[in-house]
């Protein structure tokens, strides 16, 4: 194993994790970040994130960085007595209630894409990258797929690496968030797709707007291969 990618797959695979319960495990903001390592697209890992790597696959830095073949960290070594004669010199704070779950069986697919260049902001693969809970807001909705966020250009209201739901059955509004997916280009590749929001609907052009930079962006409609309404969070916890 000589790359950081290779070392990551034997341990989700050895330690019996998916992409997702790894990034759960290691805190990890953006939910792509093993997977883009996995994909090959992230080959060097430093400081807090490689930490952060080695405590959600169970390994130590060494390994993760090929300075060791021993994938398994040593035992801490404990020390005799109680401990009852130690003076605590930190606080902890009052706990805040946790944020509402997504809960349910995790057959959601998550759709692999790839970066999508300056024409977009990713690429549909025609891969399935993971699995993703089934809310029961969502019980009975077999087309609904998920995919994870490409680039800042929704930020702050999504965030790169956060993985969205997608309804490609309900017709979108002016006002929600889309997925626009493009037409495949002439040499086959898989036409350019966009996170961003509906402004404007006529019998030619789709309109969308976007924070990062903020503009709209018009598209012709006989371009446009599918136009997907993204879930709200709220309406994903039923409420």
């Amino acid at each position: 194993m000589n790359s950081l990618q290779e070392r990551v797959k034997h341990l989700l695979a050895t330690r019996g994790l998916t992409q997702a319960e790894a990034t759960r495990r290691g805190g990890f903001k953006n939910l792509a970040f093993i997977n883009d390592i996995v994909r090959g697209h992230k080959a060097d890992v430093r400081g807090a994130n490689l930490d952060k790597l080695a405590q959600a696959l169970g390994t130590t830095e060494d390994f993760l960085l090929g300075r060791t073949a021993e994938a398994d960290p040593r035992p801490v070594n404990q020390t005799s007595g109680s401990g009852a004669d130690l003076v605590p010199n930190i606080s902890f704070p009052a706990e805040q209630p946790p944020l509402p779950q997504l809960g349910g069986p995790r057959n959601v697919p998550v759709l692999g894409t790839a970066y999508g260049g300056d024409d977009g902001d990713f690429r549909f693969n025609g891969n399935t990258d993971d699995y993703v809970p089934r809310p029961r807001s969502l019980e009975g909705k077999d087309k609904v797929y998920s995919i994870y966020v490409r680039g800042q250009s929704m930020e702050p209201k999504y965030e790169e690496g956060e993985s969205i739901y997608v309804d490609p059955v309900r017709p979108p509004q002016i006002g929600d968030y889309v997925i626009v997916e493009l037409l495949a280009e002439e040499d086959g590749e898989p036409g350019a797709g966009f996170l961003k929001r509906l402004v404007k609907r006529t019998p030619t052009r789709i309109v969308v707007s976007q924070f990062n930079p903020a503009k709209e962006i018009e598209f012709e409609r006989d371009r446009v291969k599918a136009l997907h309404r993204v879930i709200p969070y709220s309406e994903l916890l039923g409420v």
